[in-house]
């Protein structure tokens, strides 16, 4: 199964996204608020359609994790993204 998947945002920009352990273990020591809230989600289940999202930012944060300074901020992140509820749960589902 391929790890990296390409997402292409609302505005036509194209981004990659990526959910592995040794990326989630970056996120953990860079980022340790988003790393709490994937792993919450990750050991609990999705609870929230909202949860999804954070699958998707989170991906994207581990994405571009040798250049997190520069990577957009969760709000950011959220206006640019298809938000149909099954568009979602499908690309989420890719990631995990």
């Amino acid at each position: 199964m391929e790890n990296r998947i390409k997402y292409t945002l609302l505005d036509g920009q194209e981004i990659e996204m990526e959910l592995t352990l040794e990326k989630l273990h970056q996120l953990k020591e860079k980022r340790k608020e988003e790393y709490q809230q994937i792993n919450s989600i990750l050991l609990n289940g999705v609870r929230d359609i909202f949860e999804q999202i954070i699958i998707l930012y989170t991906a994207y944060l581990c994405a571009n994790i040798d250049k997190i300074e520069s990577c957009m901020s969760y709000e950011e992140f959220e206006k640019k993204i298809n938000k149909k509820a099954g568009h979602l749960t499908i690309t989420s589902n890719m990631l995990l």
